[in-house]
């Protein structure tokens, strides 16, 4: 559910983490390539800790029965990594004890640890509700960040995740507005986009690797998947 990811980003504190564990070391990326890839754009939003916001997520998430009746989390890292069971902690901390929950109903959030051959099981198997993790490029281009974390079988949004573009309302979370979007809009190519969906995401990245290296049409074409990846909210960039 939509709701429930974005009440999750918005209970972490990226700020705090990366002054008090990074010690100022790291940037937070406004999305899910790292500053100094090419066509990266350091305008585009992202989210932090919120706590108003937060709670009025979790208060919709699943049409209201979370907040009802609870939930319990398990956020899973590889043992021993350490920048990932604080940043699981930092959320326990936050969505039990500083989001207001209705009076006796129970949430539980587990900062969980495995083995690290488990960890790689379990989430390409799509087995892990909330999982951390971080990635080092194989090559220095966008393709190999948006094809892992927004492609409908890539390795993170793929089978870890099974994302389903379009299910969430997007459209009235695009906001403020964005260099694409919402729907209907002129995409990067000037042809209309009437609705986003796994399809439309999938020919995108597609497309863009098979572009001139340089140029402006690979240029809005990337900055649109930065609109779509922000709007539809699969994961959260937290520090590079």
């Amino acid at each position: 559910d939509r709701d429930l990811r974005l009440g999750f980003m918005y209970s972490f504190n990226a700020s705090r983490y990366l002054a008090s564990y990074w010690l100022g070391e790291a940037l937070q990326p406004t999305t899910c390539m790292p500053l100094g890839t090419t066509y990266y754009n350091g305008s585009k939003l992202t989210r932090s800790f919120n706590l108003a916001t937060a709670t009025a997520h979790f208060s919709a998430a699943w049409g209201g029965e979370v907040w009802g009746r609870g939930m319990v989390v398990p956020i899973v890292y590889s043992s021993g990594d350490t920048a990932a069971e604080v940043v699981a902690k930092m959320l326990e901390d936050v969505i039990e004890h500083l989001v207001s929950w209705p009076a006796g109903v129970p949430v539980d959030i587990q900062p969980t640890g495995i083995p690290s051959a488990t960890f790689v099981s379990e989430m390409n198997a799509g087995k892990l509700p909330v999982f951390i993790t971080s990635r080092i490029a194989d090559f220095p281009d966008p393709h190999n960040w948006f094809m892992p974390f927004m492609h409908s079988q890539g390795r993170f949004a793929g089978s870890a995740q099974n994302i389903t573009y379009g299910l969430g309302n997007i459209v009235a979370s695009w906001s403020p507005a964005p260099s694409y979007g919402p729907p209907p809009y002129g995409n990067w190519n000037a042809s209309l986009v009437t609705a986003i969906n796994n399809t439309y995401v999938d020919e995108l990245i597609s497309t863009g690797v098979t572009l001139p290296y340089f140029g402006p049409r690979r240029n809005n074409l990337y900055n649109e998947l930065m609109d779509i990846y922000y709007a539809e909210a699969a994961s959260l960039p937290i520090y590079v």
